[in-house]
């Protein structure tokens, strides 16, 4: 290993140190600015670096990817981090190197999820629809161009209703996740996906831009 990767190998520890609390350690508590410093370092150098150490490296980017959730898209996410660490992991064992079975794992357990997720959203309206109950009755709605103009959800389930023409009310049941993020002034809905999760295919998500919700039955209650 060359004195450039020594240096990046060393920025890289800093940060997972400062970051993510190691196993058996007492007293320790995360640090944003050091951490961030030395990742954003040692990922500035790595890439642009002549010479790669895959193994190095491979760990570099998904240490970028998992510090990017919530602040890049999963698009972004998983073209810029995730797949080239699943490339430099392939280099790094044809050339001898051994990474763990866990990290491995996690890698591709990240890829297949994202790639299956990309894959989803692009299947045609009329597929993503069909997981909700009762939307055969919804051939003159649309999600795109709607508005959000009631949500409310107690521990164990949701309900919406969604106005384009007509007002389409929808329940949510044994609901697992809610994201919300949105300003209910300007809120038209641009985006709609529907389909069952990666880990568990009995399980929903229901996503329409400002509203991301995981839950075992998506039904029409009302539509008038």
């Amino acid at each position: 290993m060359n004195e450039t990767w020594s240096a990046i190998l060393k920025d890289y520890e800093t940060a997972k140190f400062a970051l993510w609390c190691p196993k058996h350690c007492g007293h320790w508590s995360r640090d944003d600015n050091k951490g961030y410093y030395h990742m954003w370092k040692a990922y500035y150098a790595a890439l642009t670096a002549e010479d790669k150490e895959p193994l190095i490296f491979a760990r570099i980017l998904m240490m970028m990817g998992d510090e990017q959730h919530f602040k890049q898209s999963d698009y972004t996410r998983l073209h810029r981090y995730y797949l080239p660490a699943k490339e430099q992991y392939q280099i790094a064992i044809e050339a001898g190197l051994k990474p763990t079975e866990k990290e491995l794992e996690y890698m591709k357990q990240y890829t297949d999820s994202l790639i299956y997720q990309f894959e989803c959203e692009d299947k045609p309206y009329d597929e993503q629809v069909s997981y909700i109950e009762g939307h055969e009755i919804l051939s003159d709605f649309g999600f795109h161009d709607s508005k959000v103009v009631f949500f409310s959800h107690d521990e164990k389930s949701a309900t919406m209703k969604v106005k384009y023409t007509k007002t389409l009310e929808l329940r949510f049941e044994e609901v697992d996740d809610i994201e919300i993020r949105t300003d209910p002034v300007c809120d038209w809905i641009n985006d709609f996906y529907c389909y069952p999760t990666f880990y568990n295919k009995k399980k929903y998500v229901f996503d329409i831009g400002f509203y991301k919700i995981i839950c075992s039955r998506i039904v029409v209650s009302n539509y008038e």
